[in-house]
Formats: structure tokens, sequence, C-alpha cells
């Protein structure tokens, strides 16, 4: 949440709703106007100069022709493909997905800025200090053990799993170190107490006895969304059979399992380059891709995606390939994760991994040939769903291809493309012996029950829509659209008196588009500060107006005449609003039984249509 007052701006940082963030808004107009966009977004991407623009491939759709404009002039960002634009407080937001506070500090680092944030800091905001501090140390001290004498089977152990060096630097991975209490003495040392430690699952209170949580085993650390570490995993090497493989830290007020991605801050830019990110079940499957080269991978810790990390994929806005555990959970895990994914309007795909139990154990078991075979061969979720649901039937028996016929029937109505849908049942068809009509029948009833309300019918054969329509906010006539468009784009220009002959003429509520009427009211009331900044303004706007705000600013409008063009659009404004009225009048005349008032609404008529006259 940001709260913008007089003197500053207010960041919720989300930590039980209660801490919070101050920056003065002194700084951030300053990093916004010393930030050049060009120069932030050169970071990220290849970008080349086309005339004043400049254009990059975009990262925030499957982009393979340049299609984003970045406008120094006008310090925006615009993609007319995927309609995704902002200015560069924006971008850093969309490509590190990161909150608006987040984006003013990265770029803030980029330029030299000595930002100062100041934290109106509770006791719960200093004790996750506290335990970033410490789970800092942590892993330094893992880190280091991994490096000494001590910790040379550890190190031999990752390497015959082919986890080289520069994966052990990658991921930080580091030993425990095989004494009882090391690491408990020097946290002790350094002044943190025992309940500090206690609840952050790095020791283990017994008794009297107290003992350290990881002893002799390779310690992983889990990262934030940024990159900070919030816990860690611990893994066996040794083999001892009466000993858990795998050992977590505590979930803490810093560490929730289901609000991140393992991997996400080293994979997030291989993401975004290679157009899609594989998800895993754990840690180990993450680290082992990523050492055969797809560093495009992130992990669950765990098979339920929760609707945090659906959001967190959902921003990045490419393909998802799930590659859970080839097991009984693994498998029910990815159609329902595959569903919700899908749901979401995620693109999704599955890989199957035919005999072994994770990508860590196909690799090893296979070799890295046959394990890109296998992602070459990813199928849809629909086609591991129905595969998933064959193997627990017998077609040859009738009443379980009637249920098998009744379940991808569930499965095929969700599918909403047509084409899509067609191609899937001509497949089902001829795969599992059964005869198209039946499945076209099953699936259109299916279809005709969940949109009877909607009042769509379907044919057996073909989906025939008849569908009452709801006339939309945003739906208007293409001209008024572009006469709207047009207005927005000539008042972002920030010509005072060309708003004040507009503003005398429309009002924002005059605006027929949803969209142009938020817009407007908030540019009205910009403008009509002495101060006014149009990129201080696009902050304010959520994603849908940023792009739309932005489209307008980044087109050619091809205006040579301001002046006239205003006038022309007004008098079109005026002439439709008298039309408005004059259809208005008529329908009253031929109801109103009143002889006063059917005089009066005369007198108007008349009024209306001498107007009409003299704009013809």
């Amino acid at each position: 949440m940001r709260k913008s007052g007089i003197i500053g701006t207010i960041f919720n940082k989300g930590i039980k709703g209660n801490v919070m963030a101050y920056i003065k808004d002194e700084e951030i107009n300053e990093i916004r106007s010393r930030a050049n966009i060009v120069d932030i977004i050169s970071g990220y991407l290849q970008v080349s100069q086309k005339g004043k623009n400049y254009v990059s491939l975009c990262p925030f759709h499957n982009d393979h022709s340049p299609s984003l404009i970045i406008s120094p002039e006008k310090q925006i960002f615009n993609c007319f493909t995927c309609r995704t634009g902002g200015n560069v407080f924006s971008f850093v937001m969309k490509y590190e997905n990161v909150s608006f506070l987040e984006a003013i500090k990265i770029v803030a680092q980029k330029i030299g800025y000595d930002l100062k944030i100041k934290d109106l800091s509770t006791n719960i905001d200093s004790k996750n200090k506290i335990d970033y501090e410490i789970y800092d140390y942590a892993m330094k001290y893992y880190l280091n053990n991994i490096n000494t004498i001590d910790g040379t089977k550890a190190r031999e152990y990752l390497q015959k799993r082919g986890i080289t060096e520069s994966i052990i630097k990658e991921f930080k991975l580091g030993y425990s170190g095989a004494s009882k209490d090391t690491f408990y003495q020097l946290a002790i040392k350094k002044g943190w107490n025992i309940d500090t430690l206690d609840k952050l699952g790095l020791i283990n209170k017994v008794n009297e006895n107290i003992y350290d949580t990881f002893i002799n085993r390779i310690v992983i650390p889990i990262e934030n969304l940024k990159g900070e570490v919030v816990g860690f995993t611990g893994r066996i090497f040794n083999g001892e059979d009466n000993t858990a493989k795998y050992l977590n830290t505590k979930e803490t007020e810093i560490f929730k399992k289901s609000a991140l991605l393992f991997n996400y801050h080293n994979a997030k830019n291989f993401i975004r380059e290679r157009r899609s990110v594989i998800v895993v079940e754990g840690n180990m499957d993450a680290i082992k891709l990523s050492a055969k080269g797809f560093k495009n991978v992130v992990a669950l810790m765990g098979v339920a995606l929760s609707i945090e990390q659906i959001d967190i994929l959902k921003r990045l806005k490419v393909p998802v390939i799930l590659m859970l555990d080839n097991d009984n959970a693994g498998e029910d895990a990815t159609v329902k994760d595959g569903e919700n994914l899908v749901n979401s309007g995620i693109d999704t795909r599955v890989v199957r991994l035919s005999g072994a139990k994770d990508p860590d154990e196909y690799i090893v078991k296979f070799g890295e040939g046959r394990f890109r075979l296998a992602m070459d061969n990813a199928i849809s979720l629909v086609e591991f769903t129905v595969k998933n649901l064959k193997k627990d039937l017998n077609l040859d028996n009738t009443s379980d291809k009637i249920k098998f016929l009744n379940e991808i029937a569930k499965i095929l109505s969700k599918v909403e493309n047509t084409m899509e849908r067609e191609i899937y049942i001509e497949k089902i068809a001829k795969g599992y012996n059964i005869s198209k009509e039946a499945i076209y029948a099953e699936v259109n009833k299916l279809i005709y029950a969940g949109n009877k309300t909607d009042k769509v019918l379907q044919s057996n054969t073909k989906e025939i829509k008849h569908v009452e329509i709801e006339i939309k906010d945003d739906i208007i006539d293409e001209d008024l659209q572009r006469r709207e468009n047009t207005i927005i784009a000539i008042l972002l220009e920030n010509n005072n008196n060309i708003f004040q002959k507009i503003k005398e003429k429309i009002k924002p509520e005059d605006f027929i588009s949803k969209i142009n009427k938020k817009i407007a009211k908030e540019l009205y009331n910009e403008l009509e500060k002495e101060d006014c900044n149009i990129n201080k303004l696009i902050d304010t706007f959520d994603e849908t107006m940023q792009s739309h705000i932005t489209m307008l600013m980044a087109t050619d409008f091809e205006i040579e005449d301001v002046d006239k063009a205003v006038e022309d659009i007004l008098t079109k404004y005026e002439k439709e609003r008298l039309e408005n009225r004059k259809r208005e009048i008529l329908k009253q005349l031929e109801i109103e039984q009143d002889a006063q008032k059917k005089t009066q609404l005369g007198k108007e008529l008349s009024n209306v249509i001498i107007a009409l006259s003299k704009i013809r």
C-alpha cells in the first residue's frame, strides 16, 4: 500500500500490516528526474536508436521483432503489441517483479543517488532486522565451512552430483560442520539470544541441552524475491537411513513458503531471456537443473502452488513448464496446480519424466541429452490430465469407459478456445477409440449447463453462441474513442492554453470511455497545479491505466494544427451532446401527457435544432 501526503510518501512493507517506510516526495521526484529511462532499460535489455526514440525486444511478451518503444523525450516506454507501458519506475517494477518502493530503491542505486528511507518501525520491524542479520551470518558461516578441510566430503558429494564450484558459489551452498553446537556458541558470542535463534530454527532445545539444527549437512540458503536469506534447507549426504533427508528452518515473519519461489532471484533474468519458467518441487532439483544450463528454473519447496506463487508466475508473463515429481502426489499436484495456473490465464505445459522420481534423479539415470528431449516433448495440461486419468481405468470395461468419457468431458469443457478444443477431441477420439460425436455431446452438454444463466446455447457438434451482450463502459464507438484518445494525448502535452479551452467544453465526467474518464479526472487535477508533472502522475495509476496513458503519449496522432484539431473535436462533442438531447426530448414528447410540460419540451427542442443547424 502507498499513501501520499503533503510532505512525503508512506509505503506499507506488508509485515503484519504495521511496518512502514517513509520517503520524501521531493526525493522521489529527484530520482525520477535524474534517471534517464533509456540508460535504466539498457541495463536490462539491448536497445537501439530509431529516430528520436529507442527500441528493444519487449521482455513482457514473446517478442520476435523490436516492439518496445522508449521515449527519452517523454521518459516513458510502451509496447504496442502487449500494451505494456509506464515510466522508469513502472519498468523496474514489472521487470524485477518488485513493489514501487523497491523500484525506487533500485533506480536510486543505479543512478548513484543516496536515498534516505526512514523506517516508521515497530518492535516487530527491529526484530526482523535482527532476523535478516542472523540468517546472513549463518549463511556466511556455512559457506565458510564448505571450503574447509572438514567440508571436503560435502564438496566431493556435490561434485559427484554434477554441481560445480561455480554453482556452489551461485547458490551459496554451505556445510554445517559435524559439531553439535559450534554455530550456537558463535551466535551467542555475537550477542543473539537463545529464543531468537530457536524461533529462526537454527538451534534445537532438548531439555537443558542445545544443539545446532543442522549437523553434518549440506546447507542450502533460501532467499526471498529480493535475494535476502530468509531460511535454510539442510540435506544429508552421508547416507544415513534413519535420518530425514531434508530438514528446513521454521516459517517465520520473514519466511513464508507460500510467498516465494526458490531460486527466483537468480532465475528471473534467464526466465525473461528464455521466455519460459520451469517449476520443480525441490531445491536440489532446481540447483541440479541450473547446473545443467536450465537456469530459468524455480522450485516450490512443496507440491501445492499458492495464490501468491501463482501471482508471481503470472506477472512474469511467460509460459510455465510444470516438472513435478513422478509419483502419485506429484501427478495429482500437476493436475491441480496446472488447473489453477490455466484458470489464472497462464500458458501451462507439463514434462513427464518416466523412469525417475524427479528431475535430479532423471538426469543422473538417463543423462542431459534425454532430459532435453523430454523438455522438447512437453505436453499440454489437457493431454497430461487425460493420460493421468487413463492409468487407473480399464477402457475395455464399459463402465470405466463411460467414466473416462465423463471425466475428459469435464476437462475439455474448460478449454475456452473452440479450435483448441476440437483438436483435443480429434486426438482423444483417435487415441482412445471413442467417437467424436459422443465426446462433443458430453462436452457441449456441460458447456450449455455451465453457461445457461448467461444465455449461451451449444449445439451437439458446433459451438453456437447466442449471448445477451452486456454493454461495457469501455466498448464505445471507434470514432468517439479516437476523439477521446486524441483529447487525452493533447492534454498530456501539458499546454495550459489548450487545457483551458478544453476544460470549458468538456468535463472529466463527459468522457464516455471508462478508462479515459478516470485518467481525465486525475489529469485535470494535475494540470491545474503550477508544478504540474505528468511523469509523476503516471506513478499514481494502476497497470492498465499506465499502459493506456503511455500508449497515447507514444502515439503520433499527426496533428498539424493542434488548435484546429481541438476546435473540431469540441464541435463534434457539442454536436453529439445536442443530438443525444434531441433524441431524449422526442422520446419524452411521445409519453408526456401534461400540456405545459409538452410546451416546455417543444421550446427546448426548437433551441436544440437551431443550435444543431449552426454547427452543420
